[in-house]
């Protein structure tokens, strides 16, 4: 599946509950709960532990290192939507800011899925929010949200251009930055539903994507800073 194109204006964010988008991320970086399955070690990264939680009936996948990379830096490379092309290794294929106010932003994003997956593409369409944590750390921390209705033109496109393209839900998660030191504590959150994904490619999603995303957000970080 190649890029999809046209422009599309950026639109006014509709109004959303902030309390109900707070709480929920207060339960996913909450320390209660989180289970270490396991851990990876990765060139870039070093170790990496990764660990498991249900939030709200979901399962939370984390993967958390502490890496030689500055958190406003590393921030400023999760929030960079339009460049995601370049610096994500993924798969994607189309990353939109569809609109923005303040620290939240509403996006596309289109990942293409190997066919030897046997499995369907994905899409989905996020708003995000920068959050300042009370640990000296930052948070930039995604939901989903009624895109359809705050973006009529943008769902009649995607039903036409990717009809058998499947949205995950749900899907929340979050990238977080507390300083450990001369180092950055990085912890990647991420919490969907797998679907039709197999279970020997559900156990791969926590062994190797999750380190893979990680390592592309500090990459790209060491890369900006020279």
């Amino acid at each position: 599946m190649g890029p999809m194109h046209g422009l599309l204006l950026l639109a006014p964010l509709a109004a959303a509950p902030a309390s109900a988008m707070d709480a929920r991320l207060q339960r996913l970086l909450g320390a209660e709960g989180w289970s270490v399955a396991g851990d990876a070690q990765h060139d870039l990264l070093g170790k990496v532990v990764l660990s498991l939680k249900q939030v709200d009936g979901t399962q939370c996948l984390k993967g958390s290192a502490t890496v030689q990379a500055r958190g406003e830096t590393m921030l400023g490379v999760v929030q960079d939507i339009r460049g995601a092309l370049r610096w994500s290794t993924a798969g994607l294929t189309d990353t939109r800011v569809l609109g923005q106010q303040g620290a939240r932003v509403d996006y596309l994003q289109v990942l293409d899925v190997p066919d030897w997956t046997m499995a369907a593409d994905r899409f989905w369409v996020l708003r995000g929010e920068k959050v300042d944590l009370a640990d000296g750390g930052v948070s930039f921390w995604w939901d989903r949200f009624d895109w359809r209705a705050a973006y009529p033109s943008l769902a009649t496109e995607l039903d036409a251009s990717l009809p058998k393209a499947v949205e995950p839900d749900p899907n929340f998660g979050a990238w977080t930055f507390t300083p450990a030191g001369a180092d950055t504590r990085l912890d990647y959150y991420l919490c969907t539903e797998s679907g039709s994904l197999p279970y020997w490619l559900q156990k791969a999603a926590a062994t190797k994507t999750l380190p893979a995303a990680m390592a592309d957000v500090v990459r790209e970080a060491r890369r900006r800073d020279g």
